[in-house]
């Protein structure tokens, strides 16, 4: 007599399987105890309240794949013992459990250690889950990039000798990787703001956006919350260094992290905005231990809270024209990277009384030294071309500016450009 066995759910394959392992550290025991019972099924938990020894007894016996820390320890400091870690464990990924206010610790946490990612406490399950997963999508590619430079490794042996056989190859490869970049060009397009929300926003405005390729490694994003009764609108402008879809990926990854800390998160100061996107650019694209992406990114944000009637503007390596009472002013961004620096950015408030229009715009056409590029135009002379439009409508500056931008490129066309301009 056969006896029918049902079949595994999905979820009780995944905890049979478990294939990765957590070694979690907090020197409260509730907070061991909560952990363990709350992820158990679903990976192996190795749960201590001691950094200094049992910790790196856990690590020694045990296949570990990500290691989460509380911060504040009598015995040690989380930074201290990832420091300690380190030299041995380089692959491993690592999670900090902080208060919200330690932003020097966080800072300094990701400049010394590469930490993954930092949580505030309390966590709960759900964010605590979703960190973890993608933590471990992490681990799993970068241990599946490594299978796949040996692949290529021995791939490549031999392959002088076989060039005229792999030509069609090469050829049909060439021919995917077109369509795949003309498809990122179509994505990045389709993920810009909607021309309908914005003309809902605002009544008068302009978007010049004009990238050197297919892609860009410019993108601007746009944004509305409504939070105990005040209305706020968001536009930002990204541009990021990086060359072909290399840039362009930056950049997704960029406008995803605004979106997320602005809706998500429902921080809504210009300043702090760019403050916690910096820090999240350069938790996840630190290519080890020197190199940062956050200094290869330039960004700048304008906060509008539509009911006091006030608009604030911050920025990294981006300016901003404002007009307002008949009179075109340059508001500077800060110039450096805000992870590389203690300071502050620098936000610029105003309190508008009558019409305001403000003009952002990325640094493709700019020139860093005035009138000695003839390829391109100097900050100065951008200010004119703006001014000398300011009270047309904005459809005809529109066509004025591009077409003075147009005409500097003597030589063509040197990089991406965005020009964006509202009226409130």
């Amino acid at each position: 007599m056969e006896i029918a066995t049902a079949e595994p759910t999905k979820e009780r394959r995944v905890r049979e399987k478990k294939p990765y392992s957590i070694l979690y550290i907090d020197d409260e025991k509730s907070n061991l105890r909560v952990f363990k019972s709350l992820f158990k099924k679903l990976f192996n938990v190795y749960v201590t309240e001691d950094p200094v020894t049992e910790a790196f007894e856990i690590l020694k016996n045990n296949e570990i794949q990500l290691v989460i820390t509380d911060q504040r320890m009598p015995i040690m400091t989380g930074t201290e013992f990832l420091e300690k870690m380190a030299p041995d464990y380089p692959e491993m990924i690592s999670i900090i459990l902080t208060g919200f206010t330690d932003i020097e610790v966080i800072k300094d946490a990701v400049n010394k250690v590469g930490i993954y990612k930092y949580i505030t406490k309390p966590w709960d399950f759900g964010e605590m889950k979703s960190t973890i997963d993608k933590a471990m999508e992490s681990y799993q590619l970068k241990k599946d990039n490594v299978n796949l430079v040996e692949q290529l490794k021995t791939v490549n042996v031999g392959l002088e000798s076989t060039v005229k056989e792999r030509t069609k190859e090469l050829s049909d490869l060439n021919d995917d990787l077109t369509k795949s970049i003309n498809f990122v060009g179509k994505l990045q397009k389709s993920m810009l703001p909607n021309p309908t929300k914005l003309e809902r926003k605002f009544d008068e405005h302009f978007v010049i956006y004009n990238p050197k390729g297919i892609v860009s490694a410019d993108f601007y994003w746009h944004g509305s919350i409504d939070m105990r009764g005040q209305q706020y609108t968001f536009i930002a402008l990204l541009e990021c260094k990086g060359e072909g879809l290399i840039g362009s990926i930056q950049s997704f990854i960029a406008d995803s992290l605004v979106n997320e800390i602005v809706q998500a998160r429902k921080i809504i100061n210009a300043d702090d905005i760019l403050q916690f996107l910096f820090i999240e650019l350069n938790e996840m694209f630190k290519s080890g231990t020197e190199e940062k992406l956050g200094g290869k990114v330039k960004a700048s944000i304008v906060s509008i809270d539509h009911i006091n009637e006030k608009l604030s503007f911050a920025g990294v390596g981006h300016d901003v024209l404002i007009y307002h009472e008949n009179n075109l002013s340059l508001v500077q961004g800060s110039k450096e990277d805000p992870s590389d620096t203690k300071e502050a950015i620098k936000k610029y408030t105003l309190k508008y009384t009558e019409p305001v229009s403000f003009y952002m715009f990325s640094g493709g056409f700019l020139s860093s030294t005035q009138g000695m590029d003839k390829n391109l135009m100097d900050i100065g002379t951008f200010t004119q071309l703006v001014e000398s439009n300011v009270s047309k409508p904005f459809e005809e500056q529109k066509n004025e500016i591009d077409t003075a931008i147009n005409k500097t490129f003597v030589e063509g066309q040197s990089d991406d450009y965005t020009v964006l301009g509202f009226k409130l």
